[in-house]
């Protein structure tokens, strides 16, 4: 169901990196139904040499201080968990002959950009808020605050709506320089590159309490095969994606 036209993102989920760049293959580009999509090719080789990637990691995920919330102590633990399971990755990763460098997202306002989406909504949402059938879905944690942002979405400016799609397109540049000669880095931002485009794979990592810990690998625009080759490798040499839960 489409949310917002210009930030919705379609991706597949898979047992491996190589099924995800299978399906990826066979769902990526023009299919004549879509105007904006841009016709660019993805190559993508599963037995290229993932060393010859360069990588970053992100300081800010792997260097940065663990807020401890007194209301939500389990997130903590959840986080340091995942650190630790995704600072053992990174000694995988380094085993695979790849070097990795600390890495820094610039500073965005997400913001100054984040009511875009809000007012997608609203107007993809429109035949349903005039007819009066919206406060028929507001139901569970997340559909109580829909409705509020869709209706307040109507009193957005058009020129600050416009203004807030020239500053996006900027922060999209913004970011994919700060890539510098990297291919990827290794964490995410997902606040970020959700409303940027910049492709994101996830993958299991390790595990804390029997459910799995979250690595991530963001590549830059267009950077889906670089992402994917060394989501491949390191698949390669662990197990974590081949785990299934045990049966009750």
């Amino acid at each position: 169901m489409v949310l917002a036209w210009t930030q919705d993102t379609v991706g597949p989920m898979c047992r491996s990196a190589e099924d995800c760049a299978l399906v990826f293959n066979a769902i990526y580009g023009p299919d004549g139904k879509d105007n904006s999509i841009i016709d660019v090719p993805f190559n993508w080789d599963a037995v290229a040499d993932a060393s010859r990637l360069r990588v970053g990691y992100l300081r800010a995920a792997f260097d940065g201080p663990i807020v401890e919330n007194p209301n939500n102590p389990d997130a903590a633990l959840l986080e340091k968990a995942t650190r630790a399971n995704n600072q053992e990755a990174l000694d995988v990763i380094r085993s695979l002959g790849v070097t990795l460098v600390p890495f820094d997202l610039p500073d965005v306002p997400i913001p100054a950009i984040d009511f875009i989406r809000y007012a997608e909504t609203a107007a993809f949402f429109d035949d349903v808020t005039r007819s009066g059938l919206l406060t028929q879905v507001e139901e569970g944690p997340e559909m109580s605050v829909r409705p509020i942002e869709i209706r307040s979405a109507y009193f957005t400016p058009a020129v600050a709506f416009i203004q807030a799609n020239r500053f996006r397109t900027r922060v999209m540049e913004q970011v994919d320089k700060s890539f510098g000669d990297l291919d990827l880095f290794i964490g995410s931002r997902q606040a970020l590159t959700n409303r940027t485009g910049h492709p994101v794979v996830s993958m299991p990592s390790g595990f804390y309490r029997g459910s799995p810990t979250a690595l991530h690998f963001t590549g830059k625009l267009f950077g889906d095969s670089e992402i994917l080759l060394l989501a491949h490798a390191f698949q390669a040499a662990t197990d974590h994606h081949l785990k299934h839960p045990p049966l009750q």
